[in-house]
């Protein structure tokens, strides 16, 4: 990473919307967790029309009332993955922070105080085929992922959509070198290679075995 702007900080949402650079940016929130980051981007842009996908209702709910009374929130209780359909879901004891449809792998050498406690189907569509199917919009401005070591998953359903319609992307990555948080969980160079047509402009919260990206269409 030699040649990259690396920051152990999380990535400023005030700096990446003035970037985006759009009076009413589309972002998609995707495994959105608390929705935290939803409400953050909302802090900053009001306006912002934003699509946030987890497939725990459990975890967001809390916010929902909170969200759901900006119209231009969305809240959709699906992972996005490969398939269409069902998959296999990890679910872990910290507030389900770690939860993923990969099963863990060095994650629980890394993080010891983390246990995965049960496997449940939930439901999973590709990104391509739910955008087919909902969005009106012809550009998203931002695809903000933090799917918890999936993220092989989530770009191989969601190719048309990173190809045709996508501006910036901020995604985590999950492996480094040898070490993989999670099975098959992707690193920064594996994920590069897979979105060759973004220009990487630098890795934020990097701590040693995972962190993200910042992602440009060239």
């Amino acid at each position: 990473m030699s040649n990259v702007k690396v920051s152990s900080e999380k990535l400023d949402k005030k700096s990446l919307l003035k970037l985006i650079n759009k009076e009413r940016p589309v972002i998609f929130d995707i495994g959105c967790y608390d929705a935290k980051d939803s409400l953050e981007f909302m802090v900053f842009k009001s306006n912002a029309k934003i699509f946030a996908f987890d497939p725990n209702p459990t975890i967001t709910e809390p916010f929902r009332h909170q969200l759901e009374t900006n119209k231009n929130f969305n809240l959709i209780n699906i992972a996005l993955g490969n398939v269409n359909g069902e998959v296999d879901w990890y679910s872990s004891n910290n507030h389900l922070a770690s939860d993923s449809m990969k099963m863990p792998q060095d994650h629980l050498k890394v993080f010891k105080d983390v246990e995965f406690t049960k496997t449940e189907p939930v439901k999973c569509s590709r990104l391509d085929s739910w955008v087919k199917d909902n969005l009106k919009e012809e550009v998203i401005d931002l695809l903000w992922i933090d799917v918890n070591g999936a993220e092989k998953e989530f770009m191989e359903g969601a190719i048309e959509t990173i190809s045709t319609k996508t501006r910036f992307i901020f995604i985590e990555f999950s492996g480094v070198g040898k070490q993989r948080l999670y099975k098959g969980s992707s690193t920064r160079e594996e994920i590069l290679g897979a979105l060759s047509d973004f220009e990487e402009l630098g890795v934020y919260d990097f701590k040693g075995n995972f962190g993200n990206l910042l992602l440009k269409k060239k």
